[in-house]
């Protein structure tokens, strides 16, 4: 079966890797030479060929078994193993190549979320992207079927002899020999066993990512246990609280308000994708957020120096509405009864005599969404089901001119009630892929960026003109910011955070390190009440924020930065990619570890 293997191999080789190279040509305009080409292919071998190994077990001890004693029709079931084989290898060839401009990384057990609520994963792609690449799954299986099973010609050969106790060990013997070389393959000869790093040997990560075969990583992950206290277990735990100890500041009874008085009614608005890219005044490369970059300008207090806390929306969310920082290796909001625990914004306002709503015009059944809005405090839920039908325009959901407008007149009936409010608000329209009512620029996603800040533009001077403005907060911020680079770039993590509305006592800029974490205390503080609940998120505008810095996590590592600098860490090879630096490498290893120890406890 050493036939099986190789042609596995081959397949790898010679489908996978050009696949996801060709598709992916030109990412992030990164140029690719043919010694590129070559050292993806030797650093990624090794993965290549345990993978290789892992699929040809089943057939070894199957030949075994028959070549002792041919009892069964060993070539139809092989045959249908390897079709299996076949179809396992072309979806990962095509959907890790497909998913890697949208994503950033490789394919892993993430994909597992989405395929619980297929009509969402395909939300952002049109019919017909789906349907080429079902065509090319379906190419891809027949050929990769053939290959493999080329290996079953061998098999007449097996059978041929009459059973004794000489062939028996002689068998025996071969196949021992044979299964220990499998071994060798798939464990290697280090200590340690292969890990996804085997492949990680450029500071190019696109290149490292070319190199990582995609069913390797996908069952690793997959099998990896979430076991929160074993992770990222870097210091000792007195060393550990010693050091967290001075990173998150407890209450102070002196913050600076910015506020005219402690009971506004309070939006949070959390702009999908929105980075700083997007807005000219935070140096945005392509500036289409113009009423987003004017309202921020002359109407509020801002942030330049806003980070995200996280990469994707499910994370983002808990950042801004739990302060509760993203985890590299896992969507916390996934985990039902761990979320119930959670702080939140609206919870907190709730035990105030706020009354809470949570408005995203999209299936809150997506990531479990609607579990953790329940769970951190909002009392009523709008999501596309509350809507009408024809409404619907756009594959994930309402379209956000829609929900704004139904926002703005939500509010115009809560002011008539006279108590005070608390609504959060997601928007959806500015995501892949980009189908909205506006068509100013040839990019579509510029059109789709342009659009919701337009749409934002809108509601601002609208709700500007009612007495509704004079007594609300209005808190704006991106769930994350915006794949035009890698999510290794520094810049990755930048997003807009500014507040406005007419319960503002100040406009103007600042220029300190805030994190998307630290808005729900901040908006506490400004009310006066207590968020000694929310661990990771501190009030920017207390005394007691002497050290201001920002981290932001992704499935392969970390970002951390403060007023030295800013250092980018690779969980997977456990080291500093870009800005070494012992100090906030070491902050930031105490803080992830602080992070585990209490998602265990939940």
């Amino acid at each position: 079966m050493f036939a099986h293997y190789v042609l596995c191999l081959f397949c790898f080789l010679f489908f996978q890797k050009p696949l996801f190279l060709i598709y992916n040509w030109g990412y992030q305009d990164i140029s690719i030479t043919f010694k590129d080409v070559a050292e993806i292919y030797w650093h990624g071998l090794s993965l290549d060929a345990a993978t290789a190994a892992y699929m040809s077990i089943v057939p070894i001890l199957m030949a075994w078994v028959y070549a002792v004693k041919p009892v069964f029709n060993m070539k139809g079931w092989m045959r249908a193993y390897d079709l299996l084989m076949a179809i396992l290898i072309s979806l990962a060839a095509v959907v890790d190549a497909s998913l890697y401009a949208f994503w950033g990384f490789k394919l892993d057990k993430v994909i597992f979320y989405f395929i619980d609520d297929p009509k969402n994963a395909f939300a952002s792609v049109s019919t017909g992207y789906v349907v080429i690449r079902l065509l090319l799954i379906a190419f891809l299986v027949v050929v990769i079927w053939y290959i493999i099973c080329l290996a079953t010609r061998f098999l007449s050969k097996i059978g041929r002899y009459k059973y004794s106790a000489l062939r028996l060990v002689a068998v025996s013997a071969f196949m021992i020999l044979l299964s220990g070389a499998m071994f060798v393959v798939i464990r290697g000869t280090n200590t340690r066993p292969k890990t996804p790093a085997n492949a990680y040997y450029s500071s190019t990560y696109f290149f490292n990512h070319a190199a990582l075969n995609p069913l390797f990583n996908l069952f690793y992950t997959s099998f990896k246990k979430d076991d929160f206290d074993k992770q990222f277990r870097y210091m000792s735990e007195e060393k550990r609280q010693e050091t967290v100890d001075g990173l998150f500041p407890v209450l102070s009874d002196s913050t600076e308000l910015i506020i005219k008085n402690q009971r506004p009614n309070i939006l949070l608005i959390v702009m999908e994708g929105m980075g700083a890219c997007f807005v000219e005044s935070l140096g945005g490369i392509r500036p289409v957020a113009v009423n987003i970059n004017d309202i921020m300008q002359h109407q509020s207090y801002w942030f330049s120096n806003a980070y995200a806390g996280s990469f994707q929306t499910d994370r983002g969310v808990i950042c801004a509405m739990s302060g509760f920082l993203g985890l590299p290796t896992v969507s916390i909001m996934c985990y039902s009864r761990k979320i119930r625990s959670f702080p939140g914004l609206a919870k907190s306002l709730k035990q105030e005599g706020y009354e809470t709503q949570m408005l995203y015009a999209g299936d809150m059944t997506y990531l479990n969404f609607a579990d953790y809005f329940l769970a951190t405090g909002h009392d009523k839920l709008m999501s596309e089901n509350e809507f009408a039908k024809e409404e619907r325009t756009s594959k994930w959901g309402i379209p956000d001119h829609v929900s704004f407008q139904w926002l703005f007149d939500d509010i115009q009936e809560r002011e008539k009630k006279g108590k005070p409010w608390y609504v959060g608000f997601l928007t959806l329209s500015s995501h892949h892929p980009f189908d909205v009512p506006y068509h100013q620029y040839e990019e579509p996603m510029d059109n789709g960026f342009a659009y919701t800040d337009s749409c934002f533009g809108d509601f601002i001077h609208k709700l500007e003109q009612t007495p509704v403005w004079d007594n609300l907060l209005i808190a704006c911020v991106a769930d994350h910011g915006y794949k035009y680079s890698t999510l290794e770039d520094p810049l990755y993590p930048h997003i807009p955070l500014f507040f406005t509305g007419g319960a503002l006592a100040r406009l103007g800029r600042d220029d300190k390190i805030v994190c998307q974490t630290d808005i729900p205390a901040t908006i506490l503080g400004q009310l006066g009440l207590p968020h000694d609940d929310f661990a990771y998120s501190r009030d920017v505008f207390s005394q007691t924020y002497q050290y201001p810095f920002a981290m932001m996590s992704y499935p392969t590592g970390f970002q951390y930065r403060d007023s030295t600098g800013v250092t980018v860490y690779d969980i997977v090879t456990d080291r500093a990619i870009s800005g070494s630096d012992e100090q906030r490498e070491h902050k930031a290893k105490a803080i992830l570890q602080t992070l585990y120890n209490d998602i265990s406890k939940r």
